[in-house]
């Protein structure tokens, strides 16, 4: 019996990579913000940081499904892992900055 990429696996990588992008987004977003004006109004960067909550939001619904996929019997395993990493990536990475914005 052949292995095959399941749904659940290819939506997993599919969201996964949706989600770093939007991350990535919220991240250039405050960043620019930063640059153009340091004394912003919280606005901006409250704009900025639901941006970035919402990649991790797709990221923790990539991770669930990934996990799903990754157990589901006779198919291929690649791309649930792969959806997998990127979602612990982004969801260290949103933890990483907001433990850098709570210190400065």
């Amino acid at each position: 019996m052949e292995n095959k990429a399941s749904g659940l696996g290819i939506a997993a990588f599919v969201i996964s990579l949706i989600a770093f992008v939007i991350f990535c987004l919220g991240v250039l977003a405050a960043t620019l913000v930063a640059l153009d004006d340091p004394l912003a109004p919280d606005e901006a960067y409250a704009f900025a940081g639901v941006i970035m909550f919402m990649g991790c939001f797709l990221s923790l619904i990539s991770g669930g499904l990934g996990w799903g996929a990754f157990y589901k019997q006779g198919s291929e395993k690649t791309l649930p892992i792969i959806g997998l990493s990127f979602s612990a990536f982004i969801i260290l990475f949103f933890i990483t900055c907001l433990i850098i914005g709570s210190i400065s």
